[in-house]
């Protein structure tokens, strides 16, 4: 995502914080809506296009809840649904 602004990271969040996605993850056939609210620190995650999730989306994904931070559903699919939810957006700090 901050690649997608040449490192900018107020260029990043403006576009992308408050976005809606809909997840699914492909093994369990359970899918999710959330938002992006942060995603722009390639350092932080296991592979490219890695993304965070809040504790009730990766235990409605998933299944269940773990302990393990390093529990990972593989393969995850996701798409935007158009929406944005303005909680969500860059507030500049």
């Amino acid at each position: 995502m901050l690649s997608d602004f040449g490192g900018d990271l107020a260029k990043a969040a403006t576009a992308y914080c408050g976005l809606e996605a809909k997840a699914t993850d492909p093994s369990t056939g359970n899918s999710v809506l959330m938002y992006v609210v942060d995603g722009f620190d390639p350092q932080w995650v296991k592979s490219p296009a890695s993304v965070d999730l809040t504790l009730g989306a990766f235990a409605a994904l998933y299944g269940s809840t773990t302990d393990n931070k390093d529990t990972v559903i593989m393969n995850l699919q996701w798409e935007w649904t158009g929406n944005r939810n303005s909680q969500y957006g860059y507030n500049g700090n």
